[in-house]
């Protein structure tokens, strides 16, 4: 009996552990089973090759993460409404979601690795107590998250463990909970109480209660909100001062819904580049106006120079600084203004008009294959409709090359053909010749 007992526990888990299937009638149902439980849902079409391929990573990495994060799948063919509901427009779509709160949030990454890490890290604690500024700086700096962190101090609070520290203050325990929330795209620690007053005080951060943005050689962001406006504020300030552009804060950054000013760097020219990265900090940092109206950044223009060069019409890849906004698909640039405040004040007067975006994608970590590909599909949207004259000319070389080969091959037939029907009537007229 015991043994059964055990053999049922066991199935129990591991049909717990499987990717499940959600419906119209059990989604919200299975999803608020219980709180705080991390859900990774899956959006997909059975006819979809990308979904074909992500299906057994899911079911591969939905055991070893099941105590972590749940993984579960919802069929757009079927459940239409669904799909309509969470505003699913491609395949696969992919978004996280923690019981208990209202957000649905994408995610992007697809490997079991990344997976892995993602679950791992959205099962701790959603703060890092630290005993110095020095601490904080350090967990941004190791930090792939744009390599900020907000830290907060109450002299109120009390405990050790840091569970009860943020627990022990409505201060903290608000601060606790914008962590929670946005825990997969930021950085949060506490001081601790053990940490004496004069210690906290040489942050220059001041002896009463506070949330700060902090970022190494940046002046710290502080908050002066209410409670109930925390989490806008680190929706609007969960970036570096210059973010470098990648593919996994892309999505991020372009969801602040201002216009952004990105600075082009290269590596055959640091002076130049070093210049503009400069720049672009010095009017984040100092220009209050310019600050508020957008969102500074900037991306290694050689390693993505193709992208750029047929997205954006560049000629040539050198430091230079442009401007899109992406909600219009616009952007602003001039080759020759490499002055940031400049070519803001510029655009801002109209001297510089905007251009139509074509399709701009953010760079991806994939192999030269897929890079190439990346390339000739951005040569083909740029120049439609004279581009399918270019993809149709090596399509019908291949043909006619196609068409010669199968008729040297026929003729050879041919050939063979009629020289073992030469080859038959000199036999027979020799074995007449014989038989005379």
């Amino acid at each position: 009996m015991k043994v059964l007992f055990t053999l049922l526990i066991a199935f129990a888990a591991a049909v717990e552990a499987n990717v499940v299937d959600l419906t119209s009638d059990n989604f919200d149902a299975t999803l608020s089973k219980t709180d705080d439980t991390l859900w990774l849902l899956k959006f997909y079409a059975p006819w979809c090759g990308h979904c074909k391929r992500m299906a057994p990573v899911l079911d591969k990495v939905a055991p070893k993460i099941s105590d972590k994060m749940k993984i579960g799948k919802v069929d757009c063919t079927v459940h239409k409404d669904l799909c309509e509901r969470f505003d699913v427009r491609s395949y696969t779509t992919v978004k996280y979601h923690r019981s208990g709160t209202d957000t649905f949030s994408e995610y992007l990454d697809r490997s079991e690795g990344d997976i892995t890490d993602f679950a791992t890290r959205m099962s701790r604690h959603p703060t890092v107590g630290v005993r110095s500024l020095e601490a904080a700086y350090n967990l941004a700096d190791f930090s792939e998250i744009d390599r900020i962190c907000f830290v907060a101090y109450d002299p109120e609070a009390s405990g050790n463990a840091i569970e009860d520290v943020v627990g022990s203050t409505k201060f903290l325990t608000a601060f606790k909970s914008v962590a929670r929330k946005m825990q997969a795209d930021g950085n949060f620690a506490v001081v601790l109480p053990s940490v004496a007053s004069d210690i906290v005080e040489s942050f220059g951060l001041g002896t009463k209660a506070f949330v700060a943005k902090i970022e190494r050689n940046v002046k710290p962001v502080m908050f002066s909100g209410n409670l109930d406006e925390l989490d806008q504020f680190v929706i609007d300030n969960n970036k570096a001062l210059v973010a470098q552009i990648n593919s996994k804060n892309f999505r991020k950054l372009v969801d602040m819904q201002k216009p952004i000013v990105i600075g082009v760097t290269t590596r055959d020219d640091e002076t130049g580049s070093n210049t503009i990265l400069n720049d672009l900090r010095t009017v984040a940092q100092n220009d209050k106006e310019l600050s508020s109206k957008f969102v500074f950044l900037w991306i290694d223009g050689k390693k993505w120079d193709r992208i750029f060069l047929t997205e954006f019409q560049i000629e040539e890849v050198s430091p230079m600084v442009f401007m899109l906004d992406s909600s219009k698909k616009i952007y602003w640039k001039d080759e020759n203004i490499s002055d940031v405040k400049t070519f803001l004040n510029a655009v801002i007067l109209g001297d510089i008009v905007a251009r139509e975006q074509k399709e701009w994608r953010p760079p991806k970590k994939d192999g030269p294959m897929k890079h190439t590909w990346g390339i000739l599909q951005g040569i083909y949207n740029h120049y439609k409709p004279w581009s399918y004259i270019i993809y149709v000319i090596p399509v019908l070389l291949i043909l006619q090359i196609l068409s010669s080969i199968v008729e040297v091959i026929i003729m050879k037939n041919r050939d063979a053909k009629r020289e073992k029907q030469r080859e038959a009537a000199r036999v027979a007229e020799e074995a007449k010749k014989k038989d005379e």
